[in-house]
């Protein structure tokens, strides 16, 4: 089974209501992230800085850094995906 169906499979699953639209945004996301969301990643980071100081958390990295180490360190796991059938 491909990784895209694979996919489709395990979000289908996950939101039995969808539409083809939500599919299609799914796709979308799966290979572009949300960066087009954002159309100033310097603008973004320093609104998040920014935001830390109101609320006094202290930032000791950039905010994406400190994404990545708690992904490396296990703190966010993915879905499973759906198990080729055996046919």
């Amino acid at each position: 089974m491909s990784d895209t169906r694979a996919f489709l499979l395990a979000h289908a699953a996950a939101y039995p209501a969808l539409t083809l639209t939500d599919l299609f945004k799914a796709l979308y996301q799966s290979a572009f992230g949300c960066e087009h969301l954002v159309a100033d990643p310097s603008a973004a980071e320093a609104y998040i800085a920014a935001e830390a100081e109101v609320t006094g958390e202290p930032l000791p990295e950039k905010p994406v850094t400190m994404a990545i180490g708690e992904v490396a360190e296990g703190k966010y796991v993915s879905d499973p995906v759906i198990e080729e059938d055996e046919a």
